[in-house]
């Protein structure tokens, strides 16, 4: 019986419960340090590569000082200024406008490809001789003019905060957009114009804005706002009893010479109510959309009422 004595020692459990609690509080003294030092870790490795990427803007245009840096992407919007349109119709078009751009700049959660791409303003208007901006294609006289260019700052991204002066980055995307916005009201209140040079202004965008050497391996988008109602010495769709037809166009010394380049350009063309409705019809938008895709393009037409 002696052998098997249920006598303890005192003190004895106690001490081995004890010995059990502290080597507990080691492991998980251990596991809180090394938790620290991966987040750490895992900021100092965020904040230094975004020091290696860090692209400083322009206090102009938002766009990198490096000039040697493309954009990853160019937006143009070409706003057709020979028809105007009434308060409630700029306004719808105005809209329409910001809402596809920013779907498009941030609809992927502003991804790298959507910071920094360009985004400019062109308006087009009946050109002549000695006019500010003006520019000839073919007989053809159209005043094309730059209104905005400036680069999309992005949005704060998820490991801003960690690193980046969040409140710098939020008053550049504000002021991009409040730009845009400005300039697209302004742009959509327009006296009439007594020609419509459409094709030739998409002939001078194609030269001046997708055709530069800088954006050759940019994506590339187009918003057209028109009526795309063209109305030229050379071809006059309110000429009366005239039926719009790319194939026939096509094979004239004027389409010849005046086919704009567009290649590889998604085109949205947004077709605002003109002055003549019951020129815009299925023939139009089939001109229209020959047009774009002999000029390499990919159109898509949306109707506003």
């Amino acid at each position: 019986m002696g052998l098997y004595s249920s006598k303890r020692r005192p003190g004895g459990r106690p001490a081995a419960m004890g010995g059990s609690k502290s080597r507990m509080q080691s492991i998980l003294g251990m596991l809180l340090i090394a938790t620290f030092a991966v987040v750490v870790g895992v900021v100092l490795w965020l904040s230094f590569s975004e020091k290696d990427t860090r692209i400083e803007l322009s206090a102009v245009d938002l766009c990198p000082k490096d000039q040697a840096r493309r954009p990853p992407a160019l937006y143009a919007v070409l706003v057709d200024q020979t028809d105007p349109l009434n308060e409630l119709a700029r306004a719808s078009v105005a809209n329409e406008v910001l809402q596809r751009l920013q779907l498009d700049l941030e609809g992927g959660g502003d991804s790298p490809a959507n910071r920094l791409a360009k985004v400019e303003v062109w308006t087009f208007t009946n050109g002549g001789a000695g006019k500010k901006d003006n520019y000839r294609v073919g007989n053809t006289d159209v005043q094309l003019t730059k209104v905005l260019s400036m680069c999309n700052p992005g949005s704060p991204a998820k490991w801003d905060y960690l690193y980046r002066n969040v409140d710098v980055v939020k008053r550049q995307h504000q002021r991009f957009y409040a730009s845009l916005k400005q300039i697209l009201d302004q742009s959509l209140a327009f006296p009439e114009a007594p020609r419509s040079p459409i094709i030739e202004a998409l002939y001078g965008i194609g030269a001046k804005v997708f055709s530069a050497p800088e954006v050759s391996d940019a994506k590339k988008q187009l918003i057209l706002v028109s009526d795309l109602v063209q109305g030229t010495q050379d071809l006059n769709f309110f000429q009366s009893g005239y039926k719009p037809n790319f194939a026939s166009w096509r094979s004239t010394p004027n389409g010849r010479q005046t086919l704009p380049e567009l290649r590889d350009v998604a085109v949205t063309a947004i077709v605002i109510p003109g002055t003549r409705p019951d020129l815009q019809t299925e023939n139009l938008l089939g001109f229209w959309g020959g047009l774009f895709q002999a000029a390499g393009a990919h159109p898509t037409f949306i109707r506003k009422p």
